[in-house]
């Protein structure tokens, strides 16, 4: 039946059948002889072929094995060929790993959708993994992803949920993309729900707790006769420009020469909605701060030396990153180990940040007497509610005021 030498004589495009076992080929190919089951596919009646391996390494019975295998396959209704395909998958999905995912979803969405500085944190974020990327996904069960989770949350609880929403994000962008099933169980999304929180900042090994500190009239008055002492002019503006204007740190930083402009009442800065951190949730008109007294100061001296660009650059290019006002001002605090050898004047109030001072200024507008909607308005605050639907009042002229009354008060506080 089988003739070993009458196929060693086959020349490239010839082929052998066997009338016992329809559909099975022995094809000779150019550098190799190739079994070959063809057949009609039941399910739409297409010819279609598929290779069951090389001769002589697949013998003539184990190729008679394989094709009794393809056309039970074939008598019950399938297609060969397109089990084939879903064995594949399967085996695929099977080898798919955390690390897999993850790698997917930086190179495909995070690497197209995000700026470097976000790149870049989300890969410090899925190096936290460690081995944990090699589990495959398939495998994965829900108390798994918990004590991830929980792991992590011993030492960095708000780190450990950044870490539970991106691996979550992955998973979806996965399975949107194919690369693992649609039933595949996301857990991320659902485990752990309002169980971490964050126990705060620690200082000398210490949690503090989150803390929301307004300076008092007298630790106000301390901070500002310090403020000169600071080394640097760039960190020093800085902090002014949030006791005179109530601005984020965010906006501050980011500030442009462009931005500023005289007008008949004075002078304005202009930030634009994309640079509010309302601006990036909600359609909001961009936000007028009018500057007065040390703030003008800062932004003129900083025009004259910066002009349109960045009034707060960085050496790299752009503008100085908002976690550097933090870190300089660290160096100042008391308990500061890592201070500079060069002479540095510790600041006489101790456990303050920079965004304590956005809030020293709203504390301290109400104390003189400012509305609350033009306080609101000073610092940005989205209105809540419908107010915030129907009050589409500027107030331009009330913050000038109220601005310039506070700028009154600080300076009193100099003297």
């Amino acid at each position: 039946m089988f003739d070993a030498h009458k196929v060693s004589q086959l020349k490239p495009g010839e082929r052998l059948t066997f009338e016992m076992f329809p559909g099975l080929r022995l094809e000779s190919r150019k550098t190799k002889k190739t079994w070959v089951f063809r057949y009609r596919s039941p399910l739409d009646g297409s010819i279609r072929q598929l290779a069951i391996g090389n001769w002589p390494a697949v013998s003539f019975s184990a190729a008679i094995s394989e094709w009794e295998r393809l056309y039970n396959l074939k008598a019950q209704g399938l297609d060969p060929v397109l089990e084939k395909k879903k064995e594949a998958e399967h085996h695929r999905i099977l080898s798919t790993t955390v690390g897999d995912v993850v790698d997917f979803y930086l190179e495909h969405h995070v690497r197209q959708k995000r700026t470097e500085r976000s790149q870049r944190w989300t890969r410090e974020l899925f190096a936290k993994l460690g081995a944990f990327r090699d589990v495959p996904v398939a495998s994965l069960e829900r108390k798994d992803a918990v004590s991830l989770i929980l792991l992590q949350a011993e030492s960095a609880p708000y780190t450990a949920m950044r870490l539970k929403g991106e691996l979550a994000a992955a998973w979806d962008f996965a399975i949107d993309n194919g690369l693992v099933p649609e039933d595949l169980p996301n857990y991320w999304r659902t485990i752990l729900r309002r169980t971490i929180r964050s126990r705060g900042k620690k200082i000398q090994g210490e949690h503090v707790g989150t803390q929301k500190r307004v300076l008092s009239v007298d630790e106000l008055r301390a901070v500002l006769h310090w403020l000169p002492s600071v080394g640097s002019e760039r960190t020093r503006d800085a902090l002014y420009m949030y006791l005179w204007t109530g601005c984020r740190g965010a906006e501050i930083v980011a500030i442009e020469g462009r931005e500023i402009k005289k007008e008949a009442d004075g002078w304005w800065w202009t930030i634009p909605a994309g640079k509010l951190k309302e601006g990036k949730k909600r359609n909001v008109p961009d936000h007028r701060v009018p500057l007065v007294g040390r703030a003008l100061e800062i932004v003129q001296k900083r025009m004259e030396c910066y002009g349109d660009g960045y009034l707060f650059p960085a050496r790299g290019g752009g503008h100085m990153r908002q976690k550097m006002l933090s870190q300089m001002l660290y160096r100042y605090m008391p308990y500061c180990k890592h201070r500079p050898a060069k002479d540095y004047v510790v600041c006489p109030v101790s456990h303050w940040s920079p965004h304590d001072l956005r809030r020293t200024v709203r504390t301290h507008l109400a104390a003189l007497g400012c509305p609350d909607a033009v306080a609101e308005a000073i610092l940005a605050h989205a209105i809540p509610g419908v107010m915030g639907v129907y009050n589409r009042h500027a107030y331009d002229k009330e913050k000038r005021e109220w601005l310039t009354k506070l700028s009154e008060f600080l300076y009193s506080l100099k003297e």
